[in-house]
């Protein structure tokens, strides 16, 4: 939210067809008459990319600064990917590979959730499938680079075996410490 009638809308968009399609990819779109119009701001990926970039998780690092993690696949591949504009949304480059959701592309990935902590580093929570955990990763560069892993959890367990976890979201409460809210299957 940009001002009292001014938002920054993120989306993913694909063509129509059944199933999951590498052809999706998030884009930008903006009101400034409180929503009453809209229009296109950008595409954080371009379409011709040929992997899926989509569930945008936007934060701000200030005015013009907006950093966004994305969920990606490729046919053998799976990850988290951040983008980032230094104009308000207008233009985006790829600024770093967070990390991936999968050993291979068996699954879905996982989207990521992602916050601007109050002391300026950055977190990136999601799920990675093959290995069935959920993880966290910081950033004390604006997304540039990550630290290592840290593991949230790695009991998952489901009756059918598929790995379907995670969908994290995340926020930082006033005593700062962070909570992750996302899904998941026990033995019980």
């Amino acid at each position: 939210v940009d001002g009292p009638r001014t938002l920054l809308l993120f989306l993913s968009v694909r063509r129509p067809v059944r199933g999951i399609a590498l052809q999706e990819k998030a884009f930008l779109a903006r009101t400034d008459d409180g929503g009453r119009s809209w229009a296109f701001v950008s595409w954080l990926v371009p379409w011709s990319d040929p992997c899926r970039a989509v569930m945008p998780a936007p934060v701000r690092l200030s005015p013009a600064r907006l950093v966004v993690a994305l969920r990606r696949k490729s046919q053998t591949n799976n990850w988290i990917d951040c983008v980032a504009s230094d104009d308000n949304g207008a233009t985006w480059t790829h600024l770093s590979r967070v990390g991936d959701t999968e050993a291979a592309s068996n699954y879905n990935g996982n989207p990521p959730a992602m916050v601007a902590m109050t002391d300026g580093r950055l977190c990136c929570v999601y799920g990675h499938r093959s290995e069935r955990r959920m993880l966290a990763r910081v950033s004390a560069d604006g997304g540039a680079t990550w630290s290592e892993p840290a593991v949230i959890r790695d009991d998952f367990s489901s009756a059918n075996g598929w790995p379907d976890l995670g969908y994290p979201r995340l926020y930082q409460r006033l005593d700062g410490r962070l909570v992750a809210v996302y899904f998941w299957c026990t033995r019980e």
